[in-house]
């Protein structure tokens, strides 16, 4: 992703010069000047774009600030997610800490049943679904569980991914702002998932965009 030049020593003070091979607009550029309806090219930017996240998922950490301005695309079609500053590192041993003090059973099955939770994380995070409180990220691409305030986990960036490609492929964000955040926060919360229309689009990129906005735990 990045191609490092030179560090002038000393380390500590030094400053680094990285590039980026980014000439392409990124997805913020294409839906502000009217979307992409080529199915080709949104599959393309899905399939990297959920590759990213899995693998940030599968670190115990959540993006929390997924939308079309932090999704990088270079002139091969490559696609990057970006802008990792209020990403969030689940501590999972603290969690598995917490939850045992609230567990009755002896001192041995506390600390048995510690160990077993922490063993079912570890073999699929489907199954044990950690989760973060900060209120923090674009509002207009929040889930509604973030949005109301609620605490979330992995989820979260799938909602907000399926909304980014949402918006590139409208060329809009297709969610009323014009009351402001509390205009936001009824439309995501109490309305329907947003979808796309039903005439001209294939059937099955309906389906995995609709599923994407409805992927809460």
């Amino acid at each position: 992703m990045l191609s490092f030049y030179r560090l002038q020593p000393p380390c500590v003070f030094s400053l680094c010069v990285f590039s980026l091979s980014l000439l392409s607009p990124c997805p913020q550029d294409i839906a502000d000047t009217g979307g992409c309806q080529d199915e080709g090219v949104l599959a393309n930017i899905a399939v990297q774009g959920l590759a990213g996240l899995d693998f940030l998922h599968a670190c115990h950490q959540i993006h929390r600030d997924i939308k079309p301005a932090n999704l990088l695309i270079n002139l091969n079609g490559d696609v990057k997610v970006s802008d990792l500053g209020i990403l969030r590192q689940i501590d999972i041993d603290k969690d598995i800490q917490e939850e045992a003090k609230h567990l009755t059973p002896p001192k041995d099955d506390v600390i048995n049943s510690a160990i077993e939770s922490k063993e079912e994380v570890t073999k699929d995070d489907s199954k044990k679904m950690h989760r973060a409180k900060t209120f923090v990220g674009t509002t207009t691409y929040m889930s509604p569980e973030r949005i109301d305030g609620q605490s979330y986990s992995y989820p979260c960036d799938i909602w907000s991914f399926g909304l980014s490609l949402l918006t590139l492929s409208l060329g809009r964000l297709p969610l009323d702002t014009k009351g402001g955040f509390w205009g936001i926060l009824q439309s995501v919360r109490d309305s329907p998932p947003p979808t796309l229309p039903a005439d001209g689009e294939c059937v099955l990129f309906c389906h995995f965009l609709a599923a994407s906005v409805s992927a809460l735990v």
